[in-house]
Parts: structure tokens; C-alpha cells; sequence
């Protein structure tokens, strides 16, 4: 790794970030940063490895949609064409690799909300919040839409799901 030309670089951003991590951390770029930070590390590594970036991106890209999807579920504007997009890939080819594996992306990022959603309906901060309020914090615009999902992955309603829970 030393002998990469980008050690040294890595190595002075590693420092400077972990410096004062509460300061950074706080700071409205803080994801941006960690996936600059991300890709340095990688950088790295390909320059390490004498890789070609070009095979080792397209090797990861499941994996760091993923990680991408699971870090903005929240997100009402999440898509495939706005994962592809933070991807730098077509829609086209998103499909395509999540075909490979055999996942459909948009069914599983709804299993992923519903997931996140009946978490929250059971957690002391979330039974303060309403159902419907609850259901669009995971990206579910029509509540009634939720409640049918719900009840079809869970078999009970949100509201049975959360006085089960008490």
C-alpha cells in the first residue's frame, strides 16, 4: 500500500477526518464527505492492486446499491432511476445487474420500508407518531397503499402489528 502514489493523500485525509470527527460528522456534507472518503480508500486499494477501477466498479455495484438503498429509505424520492443516477450507471444496467441476482429492486426496497416502518410503529419515538405519519417517514405516499402492504408481508394491520407490541 505504501508504495501506491495515492498513500500518502489517503493517509493525510484519513487523519484530518478523524481529527475532529463531532465537527465533521455534524456538518450538512457529512455523507457527501464519507463517500468521497469511500472512494479514496478504494482508490487506494485499485492503485495497490494494479486493478483496473473500471471491473472493480462494475464487481461492487450490487454492493454499494445496497448500501445506498438501505442509507436513504427514508427518502421519498428514492427510485431505480435516482439510485442509477447516484451510480453514474443507466437504468438500464442497474436492472440488469439486480436481474443477475435475482432481485427485483423495486419489490425489495419496499420490503426494506416496510421493515424499517414496522421497527418504528413498536419503538417509543414512533408510537407517538400516527400510522400515516409513520408510513410517508418510509417513503409510502398513500397510507392506504402501506396498510395493504403491511398486512400482506406481516399478516395483521399496522395498528394490530403496534398493539401487539405493547
Amino acid at each position: 500500500m505504501r508504495r501506491s502514489p495515492l498513500y500518502h493523500l489517503v493517509a493525510q485525509h484519513v487523519a484530518y477526518v478523524t481529527a475532529d470527527p463531532d465537527r465533521l460528522g455534524s456538518d450538512p456534507a457529512a455523507p457527501a464527505l464519507g463517500a468521497a472518503s469511500i472512494e479514496l480508500a478504494r482508490a487506494l486499494l485499485l492503485s495497490a492492486a494494479h486493478a483496473d477501477s473500471r471491473e472493480a466498479l462494475a464487481e461492487s455495484l450490487l454492493t454499494r446499491v445496497r448500501a445506498y438503498v438501505r442509507g436513504h429509505l427514508t427518502d421519498r424520492d428514492l427510485s431505480p432511476a435516482s439510485i442509477a443516477a447516484a451510480h453514474n450507471v443507466s437504468l438500464r444496467h442497474l436492472y440488469k445487474v439486480c436481474a443477475r441476482v435475482d432481485l427485483s429492486l423495486e419489490q425489495w426496497i419496499i420490503a426494506e420500508r416496510l421493515r424499517g416502518a414496522r421497527d418504528e410503529l413498536v419503538a417509543p419515538a414512533g408510537r407517538q407518531r400516527t400510522i400515516a405519519v409513520v408510513a410517508r417517514r418510509w417513503g409510502f405516499r398513500d397510507p392506504t397503499h402501506f396498510a395493504r402492504r403491511f398486512r400482506a408481508e406481516y399478516g395483521m394491520t399496522p395498528s394490530e402489528w403496534r398493539a401487539r407490541g405493547s
